[in-house]
């Protein structure tokens, strides 16, 4: 169902914007809109309260025709995209078909990065609203740009996949397709050849190793039937080492004799290729139903090198070098992580005897921080034990192991019952969280009022990439004593609606 000139009155999160019948049902509009477009679009899901729909095709900003608008306007909010693969609604000859084929990730190319970061600001302050009445004595700055609009991911995940799986089909290993999943349709991928975000050393490695497995003839892994081999691959690179891991995911349960020889052959080849061209290369077989690279039944070998790839932080001339595995999350922009970690060290006010830092992933804030000398001790808290491990080898690299303390498990269940934590809570004066995107855990909060009632020169430090749940627990903190003194946030991930933020509470 096609829906022709409609007004975009507002915008919602994630860049939706929004349009409302006469019979006062909502139209949420995907993909790159702005106030007062007026665009034609495709609804693709009905549901009670409102409808679904993605933008197809841009027909005029302000009533003004796009092809009629000023030079110097057309230059400050609309360009074309850069990447071939974007579907442009600046143009009105693609006819409604040409817009189902797309990548659909970087949605906001069509908008120049001036414009991207303006709606970013606005949509940003929006989201503040709920705490208008516990910020007038802070500072929220404008947000900050990314120190590079293309080419700054150091990680990409690419699927293995078809646009149409017949089981029954004899040439099922030909037209195999790997990129990007295309959105809101998991069993199909969009190939494609050049991506405008990924650093380019990372284009160099995909396209010889997709070539190498196509020419496998070892076919791509279903989603419906749970069947066959290549599942998913993973590029990693190192900004400031030139390291470069890869990292591949298939279905071993899928081996009769001759695919059994045929892969055995093709791992030779891989492993031959490896060493001329990565740092280290890594096998996961995955078995597993949910579509995702770590399944719950996973086993992983490295195949070449050490099974990681090392990369450097810097804050002024100063470094810290980590490793990084590949399950380990760290920011997918490198020097945009300088740039956020520099932020989070400015907030701090002075240096601070004892650190704790919860959720600290693969080797924490807390080293950048020691860095800085605005602690003398960091104990780290983190789910996940290949990130605690990887969190204490860092700390040797850096010569900080003597000054840090890293805790596997929960983190509400360790703030609870770890007793060498406990001993040191009298000493902590700075914690800094970085939740997962989707919640803080509500026994946390609880704990955070507590310590600063016992101890009110407490700072708090809160890195949240998810403005929604930010404003809910920072509700939750004020409410319950805490201060909100300052905010910032930097924009981490141009061409699209994602950022991160730091705020600081005492």
């Amino acid at each position: 169902m096609f829906l022709k000139h409609v007004l975009i009155t507002a915008l919602g999160e994630k860049w939706v914007g929004i349009w409302r019948l006469s019979d006062g049902k909502v139209i949420l509009i995907r993909w790159g809109c702005i106030p007062w477009m007026k665009v034609h679009c495709e609804v693709i899901k009905k549901r009670k309260h409102h409808w679904e729909a993605k933008l197809l095709w841009i027909e005029s900003w302000r009533d003004k025709p796009l092809d009629t608008l000023s030079h110097w306007w057309d230059t400050t909010i609309f360009r074309s995209p850069a990447c071939s693969h974007c579907i442009n609604p600046l143009l009105s000859t693609q006819a409604p078909e040409e817009h189902t084929v797309g990548c659909w990730w970087c949605l906001r190319q069509h908008l120049t990065y001036t414009a991207q970061i303006e709606i970013k600001n606005k949509l940003f302050l929006q989201t503040l609203w709920p705490l208008s009445n516990k910020i007038h004595t802070s500072t929220i700055g404008e947000i900050l740009p990314a120190p590079k609009e293309w080419w700054y991911r150091n990680k990409i995940e690419f699927s293995f996949g078809k646009y149409i799986v017949r089981q029954d089909h004899k040439s099922i290993e030909k037209h195999r397709q790997v990129w990007f999943h295309k959105q809101g349709q998991f069993s199909k991928v969009i190939n494609v050849n050049h991506c405008h975000i990924v650093e380019p050393a990372i284009h160099d490695v995909y396209t010889s190793l997709i070539s190498l497995c196509q020419d496998s003839w070892l076919p791509v892994y279903d989603t419906k039937s749970n069947e066959w081999f290549f599942r998913h691959l993973v590029l990693r690179y190192g900004h400031h080492t030139w390291e470069i891991m890869a990292h591949l995911v298939i279905n071993g349960s899928f081996l009769d004799e001759k695919t059994q020889k045929i892969r055995e052959k093709t791992q030779k080849k891989l492993i031959t290729w490896a060493k001329k061209s990565i740092t280290t290369l890594c096998l996961t077989n995955n078995t597993g139903v949910a579509d995702v690279v770590k399944g719950i039944d996973h086993t992983m070998r490295i195949m070449y090198g050490d099974g990681f790839i090392t990369d450097k932080l810097f804050y002024w001339w100063l470094s810290v070098s980590f490793r990084i595995s590949p399950f380990t999350f760290f920011q997918t922009n490198t020097l945009g992580a300088e740039k956020l970690f520099s932020m989070i060290v400015d907030l701090i006010p002075t240096n601070y005897p004892v650190m704790l830092d919860l959720y600290c992933g693969w080797w924490s804030i807390g080293q950048y921080c020691l860095l800085a000398k605005k602690t003398a001790y960091v104990i780290g808290v983190e789910i996940v034990p290949e990130a605690v491990h990887d969190a204490k080898i860092n700390a040797q690299t850096n010569q900080m192991d003597d000054r840090t303390l890293y805790v596997c498990g929960k983190v509400e269940d360790v703030l609870k019952t770890n007793e060498t934590l406990k001993q040191y809570y009298e000493k902590t004066r700075l914690i800094i969280i970085d939740p997962p995107r989707e919640w803080l855990h509500p026994s946390i909060i609880p704990f955070l009022i507590t310590h600063r009632q016992r101890y009110p020169d407490t700072c708090l430090i809160y890195v949240s990439c998810n403005p929604s749940t930010f404003v809910r627990d920072a509700q939750l903190l004020c409410d319950g004593g805490r201060s909100l003194d300052t905010i910032k946030w930097l924009d981490l991930f141009p061409q699209t609606y994602h950022y991160e933020l730091v705020a600081r509470f005492f």
